[in-house]
């Protein structure tokens, strides 16, 4: 019960008017006794200050006034602009809120729902409407202050330091930790799978709810997933210097008739220099095997077909046979009729 009501008579035994004079101030006095008497739930609204702390909701205790007080004093001191947000710093005190959207009698409704929890989400009791709570909890409150904040709100700072603690983090507990020790907390949602999907960063020092995407794309729920939950799937850019480069061999050229035995017989002429070259500097000795490939540029593997290049003997009895045919056409001519 929030409270009950004593009923009497307003005479004595002796049937002698009672004296209802600062009746409530009295009244009061007694009630105040028999709740420290019994240590009983203080009957008295407490005031909210800006020092006044947040607590987690007890079970025990009054609840619809525990979710009003932790409502009025989040919005109070927080900044964030999304539902979501919303809820992050909610849950850190056992509070969960819902929009309810929908319509009756033909009218439509918007309006906000708040559920009491316990430490692992689950809902502890029947929903309270944020008319029940007060119009600080309503739905267009909140909504003004997720307007009033994107002028407010400054990611620099919380930024800097989230930078400065992930780059030094070994694993998702120790990021967490070390988090918790610049005033800050984290808030991670996961799927059934155990992926994380959500991310949500709450700086107590500046009084701000972010989400991860909105520091930068390298603190979004994807990263972070891939950051802690997957490190052997983190992209490189770096290439395998050990991998050999395999070039493939160069096939001969096959041997044609016509313009493409002139342009052997150039080839055959631009070997023969070569020879002479070599026959030059290399003194008596001279190589009657396949020439190196190394001669001729940067590869070590021999080429097929270059071995048809070699030192020795010029003189090449078809290409001889050849010239002299077409001497013979030359002399020959073609001869005008008159």
């Amino acid at each position: 019960r929030h409270h009950i009501h004593i009923v009497t008579v307003n005479v004595n035994e002796q049937g002698k008017r009672l004296n209802q004079d600062f009746l409530f101030r009295r009244s009061k006095k007694i009630t105040t006794e028999l709740e420290e008497k019994y240590n009983l739930h203080k009957a008295q609204r407490e005031k909210i200050s800006p020092d006044t702390p947040i607590r987690k909701i007890d079970p025990s205790g009054d609840i619809k006034r525990q979710v009003a007080n932790t409502v009025k004093m989040v919005g109070m001191r927080y900044k964030f602009q999304t539902i979501g947000e919303y809820n992050a710093i909610l849950s850190l005190y056992n509070v969960r809120c819902e929009p309810t959207d929908g319509r009756v009698n033909g009218r439509e409704y918007h309006g906000l729902v708040y559920f009491a929890t316990d430490d692992s989400g689950k809902t502890i009791t029947t929903p309270f409407k944020a008319s029940r709570l007060g119009k600080f909890a309503s739905r267009t409150a909140i909504d003004g202050r997720f307007e009033r904040a994107k002028e407010k709100i400054d990611v620099a700072p919380t930024k800097c330091k989230v930078t400065d603690v992930i780059a030094h983090s070994t694993d998702k507990a120790d990021f967490i930790a070390k988090l918790k020790e610049h005033n800050i907390d984290v808030v991670l949602r996961y799927t059934e799978e155990g992926r994380i999907y959500g991310v949500t960063f709450i700086d107590h020092n500046t009084m701000t709810v972010l989400n991860g995407s909105r520091l930068g794309k390298e603190f979004s729920a994807n990263a972070i997933n891939e950051r802690f939950n997957n490190p052997a799937n983190a992209p490189t850019d770096t290439p395998d210097v050990t991998t050999p480069i395999v070039v493939p061999p160069i096939e001969p050229t096959p041997d044609d008739t016509g313009s493409n035995n002139q342009s052997q017989t150039g080839t055959a002429q631009d070997t023969q220099t070569l020879d002479g070259q070599q026959q030059s500097t290399g003194g008596q000795s001279q190589s009657t095997g396949t020439q190196s490939v190394s001669d001729f540029g940067e590869y070590d593997l021999p080429i097929p077909g270059l071995d048809l290049f070699q030192q020795g003997q010029s003189f090449n009895p078809d290409e001889e046979e050849f010239r002299r045919r077409m001497q013979r056409k030359k002399k020959k001519g073609h001869r005008p009729k008159f």
